[in-house]
């Protein structure tokens, strides 16, 4: 890819595409983006939590969440016509940033949690700045999608998308997305380049998990107490 990842996730994500987001998730994942969201967020305790939604979009995390007894809840996101879509939820507090440089003081959150974000991110210097903000015991959770390694899931995959590349020329606000998606879950390599990350910032108890035949993936750690 020539893009780099902010550009990527720009043109994927837009003004235009913002209100149809939530439908948009619940089709193209066949509903597993609910059950992938539910898995996240049953980790941990979330009660009396600071919490972070990072790359929050229209907030379907942060709605999930909030179920939750949690002290606050932040959102923040690259695109900022997403963000007016999660004001409606009540979340404390929302932030238009990037995940490489985020706004906030060290040592604010318990749990740093993100859905779809790490295959268009830096991945050093977003673990650095989780390992910045994160209390000691903090916890961080990512989720994204995987290219799966089994020849019979690998192959209905590519005509998954070449079904959706289709759609995408009729859903024209998400032509983009859905025409070069597959090629940046081709290309990263996010699981394994994750753990690196994590590993060399000093993050413990590092759990990765895939989920849906190997077409999604959770992974998980913790900053140790000093």
């Amino acid at each position: 890819m020539n893009k780099n990842g902010h550009d990527i996730a720009r043109n994927f994500f837009t003004s235009e595409n913002a209100s149809s987001y939530n439908n948009v998730v619940k089709f193209a994942t066949f509903g597993f983006d609910s059950l992938w969201k539910r898995e996240m967020s049953k980790l941990i305790n979330l009660d009396d939590k600071c919490v972070l939604d990072l790359a929050c979009g229209t907030g379907i995390m942060g709605s999930l969440l909030l179920s939750n007894k949690l002290r606050m809840l932040i959102g923040c996101d690259l695109v900022f016509e997403y963000l007016l879509h999660a004001k409606k939820l009540g979340y404390s507090l929302l932030t238009n940033s990037v995940a490489e440089y985020l706004p906030y003081k060290s040592g604010t959150f318990d749990v740093v949690i993100s859905s779809y974000l790490v295959k268009y991110a830096n991945l050093k210097l977003t673990t650095e700045q989780h390992w910045r903000i994160l209390k000691e015991g903090g916890i961080v959770i990512f989720h994204d999608f995987s290219y799966p390694n089994n020849k019979l899931i690998k192959s209905l995959w590519i005509c998954y998308f070449m079904i959706l590349n289709g759609i995408g020329k009729i859903l024209t606000s998400w032509s983009n997305a859905f025409s070069e998606l597959d090629k940046v879950i081709k290309e990263s390599h996010w699981t394994s380049d994750l753990v690196s990350e994590l590993e060399k910032q000093g993050f413990i108890s590092i759990i990765k998990r895939y989920y849906t035949l190997g077409t999604s993936a959770i992974v998980y750690a913790t900053k140790p107490l000093s």
